[in-house]
């Protein structure tokens, strides 16, 4: 589906939503507008049709759906996260704690990246038996 805009409109508003966001955080001012974006962006073309596929499939009466977000996240791990200004979970981090390895980045899991991990692999496990 292709939705037709202004687009110096909708660049106007991602504008004015970075701002406000990176406005109401306590912390550096450019860690905060680093974070704000990266949140936008990860809505703009990642959650909201994430959501929206969900919120269609419920309406449609589909029998079962499953879902889930990742945000468990070791800063001493590996990812996308090394080339952010700022460390927390991001598209593909659950990688690690489905297959057990890093799959772009090595890194040494530790006690509670392996409680993470078992959790993932049973939950994901369970998935695949009963649906």
């Amino acid at each position: 589906m292709i939705i037709k805009c202004n687009c110096s409109d909708t660049l106007d508003a991602l504008y004015h939503e970075v701002l406000e966001r990176s406005s109401k955080s306590n912390v550096d001012s450019r860690l905060a507008l680093a974070k704000a974006q990266a949140e936008i962006m990860g809505d703009l073309f990642l959650n909201v049709a994430v959501l929206q596929s969900v919120i269609s499939l419920l309406e449609s009466g589909v029998k079962s759906l499953f879902f889930y977000d990742f945000d468990y996240f070791n800063p001493d791990s590996w990812g996308p996260s090394l080339k952010l200004h700022f460390k927390e979970a991001t598209h593909s981090t659950d990688v690690a704690y489905v297959f057990g390895l890093g799959i772009n980045y090595d890194f040494t899991f530790t006690a509670d990246d392996i409680k993470m991990l078992n959790q993932t692999t049973t939950l994901w496990t369970n998935f695949v038996k009963y649906g």
